[in-house]
């Protein structure tokens, strides 16, 4: 103990001694230069993305950064040229001419070559690199061994012992012996060589096949010889003059969640500028300082000001000393200055001081706003000090329990709201008269705080916000959604049902990050984002062009980087495509945590720089602090830095901005960096000034040549500005519509007032059908915002004939809101372009076969050694014991059973493909003995679908048959879990048997199809008179088969409760005619239909049946007596904890359900079933009452419809009641079942 308390000690005065003696800055400049190198892989077997992975952890530190790609068209010239060496570890056929002559230009003009393993079977259609290389692969074996180092005294293999390890034995061909040195043998095969090329190097091994080679240190040691050999004199000398630190490490006492042997040890830190040799920014990048320590400290944001001024926000109360009583705090905001151009900080004013966890900061309204909870404050310089002397608080609500879930991420929209996000600490409080109360998400607000909207949830603690150059949003949340987009707002689905309300949409192409560094310590989504912060995309014109608002960049702490995403456009979404990183450091205390672009349109990044990232949960052994964070005294609160990614180019001088200075305001919303447009546009709002309104206008009405990314910035910004000065008129909405860029014309929609007048201004401008997604996106929100309109509804007809099956993630949705918007209109179009007699049966074929079960191995009949076949098994957490039981089936002679003594969570999986955008429904059986914890016991999961867990049983219970339905969304293939905890761990014994997973019908999703009808229908049936239920009901007939379906599907779920209709011989006929030709599953919704009208008499047909294994069974049938409410056996009898099968053939005219209670539960059942008359979602239910004394139970059963009952039979012997409590029927429909 004395020991760890001296180590300790000493860790914590080692930190006081660094941070209080650190120099302003160091008087020597940074020297040398790391090597670059270019490392080609691709998508095969090898798995290039994960070895280059273990190649950065070895080599970052060394100061040798490796950049990844799979694609063919970096080898070109001046790509290349950034690089001092191409490396290459893939399985390629060939390269183009221009590509192979681009590599052996750049080799022999002194760029390094380094091919490893798979690499000599690469480029086989290009002899001339197979020359380059100096061989080609033949054939290999494998095998454990160490070859003969042939030329010790060689440069690379100087004091290189060499190493043992597992790999293939390659043997090679087509040797080029010319200019070729052999280093080492394995046997009498040439195993690494080197050769010249020109004024180039060449370095090969055969070392390589998987990470037995990867992760060996001599291998490490053998790969960074052969690179700065292969690189050339210039560039290792240039590398060697870098003069890396030296990382000294502790022990300490450290959170050790991954349970590493050994544990992690303490980083010492590294003066700033020593820690930026660590880190990698993209070749032809370079990295600068801007401030340091002591003028910073854990700076949270960076905003700037209208004269391009860097403000920080900086916190030394973060994470628990949250100052709850104002002017307390240890906090402040900070102006950084350079005031001699040399990019440097060296002048610091201190805004305002005294505050406390100030997260985000963002100008408005001449002044600041300061995200602090529990408050959003503005703060104001009224006299020209520097200093804010007016301090308000805007609105309060922030919660404040845990202080990395408050609000973050502020940005100035297009809209002239203020943007940001918050996580699961979320907001509580009255903000312009209306109360909030939401988490984990995005809003908007205005500046003055008058007016607050909720605008998309987000799935978990969420830190990210970011606009794009046309006003998308975007955002990330700190767990396993690293980028998202937000296509619609919460608001739009307000009082509509049935239409699945879309929350922001994760696009992460990916799940691992790419650190250049082992020194990462995760709590969760261990190897991917657990700490991603912002989203802000590049928005200026001083990068190279892939970078123009198509890569936005996301921190993530923990990992000691910045990612870049590549945002493609995918209809009116995105999706994400790795872009890697911008800035990575083999620094365990670099702690990236906000970037963006600044005045300059350089990226400027905020080091949290501290050695402990993680907030919580807690660990083992630490105690929790005010803010939720667990306690250290390793946190550090005095070091800070702020770094500039610099891509090289003439320095510009800054725009003049200021409101007195309003033509200076108009030019600059064309400036090509965004930070100053939205400044000028910030400006010209604040001021209120309508005299800038006639210029304006002119700027909006003038063509002018699109830019690079197809947009009219000027155009754009003027239309935002005459928002925000209420100046839009009929006019200015016409010429925004109708505008060559897409950016204006969607603006010109969300801004276009939403009343009846501008019907015709929508529908005009073609803005339906528009060529941009975006754009039709928009003009879908409009409608569904507008009042309804009748030539609204053919229009939107016309539109979905013209649009259908077209996937996309957002306009379904909008176009079902639309849609719903002017129901009766659409529908009456729909079916009139979609008559009876023009159409085929559609569907399902009206036999009826019942759809067929995916799951294989459903019951885990079959064996694969001692495991089910097909399923495997994970363990979270605990110490779990998974069993293929053959004592305790519930049908056939073999179940899973997870076990465990002490907490534990774990499961048995299996992978399915399965339909996008489809509902499936997922059951299967469950028994539990004394499972209890903090789980939430044993379930089925689906990981990634939004209804993703199925009901959940604890304690001690039989067999029980629990059913789930989900939509797949966007899901192609689908892991299901027979989960055995499920947030949380538990302890006990959990069965599982007879796993059924089943297709049922298309969802909307995102493939816009007829289907839509669907929604529609359900949302119009609540709102319109009876007249109208009828003449809809008996229009039914008069359409399309596959029409017709949606429409009684959506009529069924909105239909209003005790809307009955009358209905003539002639008319129930014609719905007989319908039942006729409607799928099986149709069927049922229209006889459930009519029986919510009050129609009777219609029959449907019965299906072929498919009782599975029967053989551990008791198959009993049941029919009703037709016409007299009885059952056709009083009752039937079974073994005490036997698998039973009912099969119930309804051969009456009228429906019944099966519903099995306990002994003496008649009337109790009975009493229940009497009750749910009164009660509008029983139908839905089947007239199931939803009590204990239910032990099994049958939906109804339509006439000419059979179903089957399938549960296991109580344990206890006795005389169970079985009934129907379709309304009426209890007190003669009724029977006994004798359990023996």
């Amino acid at each position: 103990m004395r020991v760890y308390l001296t180590c300790l000690a000493g860790v914590v005065a080692l930190l006081a001694f660094l941070t209080l003696a650190a120099p302003e800055r160091e008087a020597e400049p940074v020297r040398g230069r790391p090597v670059q190198l270019l490392f080609l892989g691709d998508g095969g077997h090898h798995n290039p993305s994960a070895r280059v992975v273990e190649l950065k952890h070895a080599l970052g530190k060394e100061g040798i950064f490796l950049t990844y790609t799979e694609n063919l068209a970096d080898l070109n010239t001046g790509n290349l040229s950034r690089y001092d060496g191409l490396m290459v570890y893939a399985n390629i056929g060939g390269l183009s001419s221009v590509q192979e002559q681009a590599v052996l230009d750049y080799v022999a003009a002194g760029g390094g070559y380094i091919p490893v393993h798979c690499a000599s079977a690469c480029f086989g259609v290009n002899p001339r690199m197979i020359d380059l290389l100096g061989g080609q692969f033949k054939s290999h074996g494998t095998g454990v061994f160490r070859p003969r180092i042939a030329e010790a005294n060689h440069p690379v293999m100087k004091g290189f012992e060499g190493f043992e390890s597992w790999d293939e034995t390659y043997v090679h061909h087509k040797h080029n012996e010319k200019d070729r040195t052999v280093l080492s043998y394995r046997d009498e095969e040439p195993w690494t060589w080197v050769r010249t090329h020109g004024e180039g190097r060449v370095f090969y091994t055969a070392w390589g096949h998987d990470q037995r080679t990867w992760t060996n240190p001599g291998f490490h040691e053998l790969i960074r010889r052969g690179v700065l050999w292969a690189v050339g004199d210039e560039a290792a000398s240039r590398w060697e003059s870098l003069e890396l630190p030296e990382l000294k490490f502790t022990d300490a006492d450290i959170p050790n969640y991954e349970r590493r042997n050994p544990p992690p040890k303490f980083q010492h830190p590294l003066p700033a500028e020593q820690s930026m040799k660590t880190i990698q920014v993209p070749a032809g990048f370079d990295l600068e300082l801007f401030a340091s320590e002591p003028q910073i400290s854990n700076v949270s944001a960076i905003a700037w000001d209208e004269r391009g001024r860097c403000f920080v926000a900086e916190t030394r109360d973060y994470p628990n000393e949250l100052k709850p009583a104002e002017g307390e705090g240890e906090d402040a905001i900070k102006i950084l200055e350079d005031t001699n151009g040399d990019g440097r900080c060296d002048k610091v004013t201190v805004f305002a001081d005294k505050l406390s966890i100030p997260t985000s900061i963002v100008f408005a309204r001449g002044g600041l706003l300061v995200a602090q909870a529990p408050h959003m404050l503005f703060l104001k310089d009224t006299d020209g000090d520097d200093k804010a002397d007016v301090r308000e608080i805007l609105f309060s609500g922030w919660g404040t329990g845990d202080t990395h879930a408050g609000p973050s991420s502020l940005h100035y929209g297009f809209d002239n709201w203020i943007y940001g996000s918050v996580g699961y600490s979320g907001f509580r409080g009255e903000v312009g008269g209306k109360n909030h109360s939401f988490s984990n998400g995005f809003y908007r607000f205005r500046a003055d705080g008058s007016e607050m909207e909720f605008i998309a949830r987000s799935s978990n603690n969420t830190w990210g916000f970011g606009i794009s150059e046309t006003g998308e949003l975007f955002g990330s949340t700190a767990n396993n959604t690293h980028s998202l987009h937000i296509g619609m707002t919460e608001r739009l689905f307000e009082g509509a049902t049935g239409i699945p309300r879309l929350a922001s949409h994760k696009l992460d192409g990916h799940y691992a990050m790419c650190a250049i560094t082992d020194q990462v310590r995760q709590v969760d989504v261990h190897g991917g984002y657990t700490a991603a912060a912002g989203h802000n995309l590049y928005t200026a014109r001083t990068f190279p062009r892939e970078y123009w608002n198509r890569i936005a960049f996301v921190n993530e702490p923990t990992c000691h980087l910045v990612h870049q995403c590549v945002l493609e456009p995918v209809g009116s979404g995105f999706r994400e495509v790795d872009g890697r990183n911008l800035f990575a450091s083999a620094d365990g205390w670099c702690a990236p945590v906000f970037s963006q672009v600044g005045p300059d349109g350089q990226v400027w990044v905020a080091d949290w720089y501290d050695f402990i990232i993680q907030h919580n949960p807690l660990p083992g052994g630490f105690k929790m602090g005010k803010g939720n964070a667990y306690i250290t005294p390793l946190r550090e609160h005095r070091m800070a830095r702020i770094y500039r990614v610099i891509y090289p180019t003439e320095k510009k001088a800054y725009p003049r901005l200021t409101s007195r200075k309003p033509q200076a305001l108009l030019e600059a919303l064309g400036h090509p960096n965004l930070f100053w447009r939205l400044a000028a546009q910030r400006l010209l709002v604040d001021s209120q000034k309508r005299d800038v309104v006639p210029a304006l206008k002119k700027i909006l009405r003038t063509p002018r040549n699109l830019d690079a990314i197809d947009n009219d910035p000027s155009a754009l910004h003027a239309l935002w500005v005459l928002d925000g000065l209420n100046a839009v008129g009929e006019e200015e909405i016409r010429i925004a519509v109708q505008h060559e860029a897409a950016s204006v014309r969607r603006a010109g929609l969300m801004i276009m007032p939403r009343d009846t007048g501008n019907h015709e201004i929508l529908l005009s401008s073609g803005s339906l059908l528009d060529e941009a997604p975006a754009v039709q996106l928009a003009s879908l929100v409009a409608l569904a915002e507008m009042p309804p309109a009748r030539r609204v509804g053919p229009a939107l007809a016309e539109g979905l004939e013209k649009m259908e099956g077209a996937r996309d993630h957002w306009l379904p949705a909008a176009f079902a809101l639309a849609a719903v918007r002017n129901a009766e209109a659409f529908l009456d179009a729909l079916a009139d372009k979609y008559p009876a007699e023009a159409a085929e049966v559609a569907g399902e074929d009206s036999s009826g076969n019942p759809a067929k079960n995916l799951i294989p191995n459903s019951g885990f009949e079959a064996v694969e050694g001692s495991n089910p076949r097909a399923w495997k098994t994970r363990t979270w957490s605990g110490e779990p014991t998974f069993t293929l039981d053959e004592e305790s089936a519930a049908s056939g002679k073999k179940c899973v059973r997870i076990s465990a003594e002490t907490n534990t969570e774990a499961g048995y999986f299996l992978e399915v493909d399965v339909r996008p955008h489809y509902i499936y429904r997922l059951s299967g059986w469950v028994k539990t003995e004394n499972l209890q914890g903090g789980g939430r016991g044993a379930m089925f999961y689906l990981p990634g679908v939004n209804k993703n867990a199925s009901e959940a049983i604890k304690g001690t219970n039989d067999w029980q048959r629990v059913e789930h339905l989900f939509d797949t969304g966007g899901y192609k293939r689908l892991r299901i879990y027979c989960l055995f905890g499920g947030w949380g761990k538990v302890s006990g014994t959990g069965w599982f048997d007879d796993v059924e997973l089943v297709p049922l019908h298309p969802s909307l999703g995102d493939h816009l199809n007829i289907g839509v009808s669907s929604a529609v229908a359900q949302n119009m049936v609540k709102e319109v008179d009876r007249a109208v239920l009828k003449d809809w009901l008996m229009r039914l007939p008069t359409v399309e088969a596959e029409l017709a379906g949606y429409l009684i599907e959506g009529f069924n779920r909105g239909w209003p409760a005790g809307a009955t209709i009358t209905a003539g011989t002639e008319e129930v006929s014609g719905l007989q005619r319908l039942l006729d030709r409607l799928p099986v599953s149709r069927q049922t919704d229209l006889m459930r239909l009519a029986l919510k009208a009050g129609i009777s008499g219609l029959v449907g047909q019965s299906v072929e049946l498919d009782l599975g294994d029967t053989s551990q069974a008791v198959v009993v049938h049941l029919k009703p007596v037709r016409e007299e409410m009885l059952f056709d056996r009083k009752e039937f009898s079974v073994p005490a904890g036997k698998r039973v099968k009912v099969v119930f053939e309804n051969t009456d005219s009228m429906p019944h359900n099966i519903v099995i209670g306990k002994p003496g539960s008649l009337e109790k059942m009975g009493g229940e079933a009497d009750k749910m008359l009164q009660d509008p979602k029983a139908m839905d239910r089947g007239y199931v009452p939803a009590i204990p004394e239910v032990i099994a139970s049958m939906g109804m059963v339509f006439p000419g419809q059979t179903e089957v009952l399938d549960f296991t039979a109580p344990k206890v012997p006795g005389k169970y009641d079985f009934v129907c409590t379709f309304p009426g029927h209890w007190r003669i429909m009724k029977g006994v079942m004798i359990v023996k």
